[in-house]
């Protein structure tokens, strides 16, 4: 199993046992197994082997894409921002979010201030794949200095 990048950790994927880094050659298999290639940064990858009837090798070559992050921004800064579909915390502006791996459909991020109006946004499947931006602009509360 070849990965690019290098040093996946591979795991056998019904048993959550570490198999190894990558590369890694696998040798000792009967049948079929399902192997999770895991490294950070980068989008987890789940496949499916069969060993060869002969002392045939065969390669896995892998690209392992990296995660999607999304830039979050608000003015004033500082304001906390909440998954609110997960009711999580992700940090406060300005941060970069890593999007969870596998994660297929939309969030709604809140984006809160003390002394300010907080403001949701949506973003859909497409946006975290293609990596958006996100910026808001805080109103100040009435009465709010």
């Amino acid at each position: 199993v070849v990965t690019n990048p290098v040093a996946a950790t591979v795991y056998n994927a019904k048993t959550g046992d570490v198999l190894g880094k990558t590369p890694l050659a696998l040798t000792d298999g009967k049948g079929p197994m399902s192997i999770q290639l895991e490294l950070r940064g980068r989008v987890s990858v789940t496949r499916e082997l069969s060993y060869p009837e002969s002392d045939i090798t065969t390669t896995l070559d892998l690209a392992l894409t990296e995660t999607p992050r999304v830039a979050l921004a608000s003015k004033p800064l500082g304001a906390r921002v909440m998954w609110l579909e997960e009711n999580r915390l992700l940090g406060s502006t300005p941060m970069t979010w890593e999007v969870p791996d596998g994660l297929a459909k939309p969030v709604t991020l809140r984006f809160e201030k003390e002394g300010h109006q907080s403001r949701a946004e949506r973003l859909s499947v497409q946006d975290l794949e293609d990596e958006r931006a996100v910026a808001v602009k805080l109103r100040a509360e009435p009465g709010a200095h």
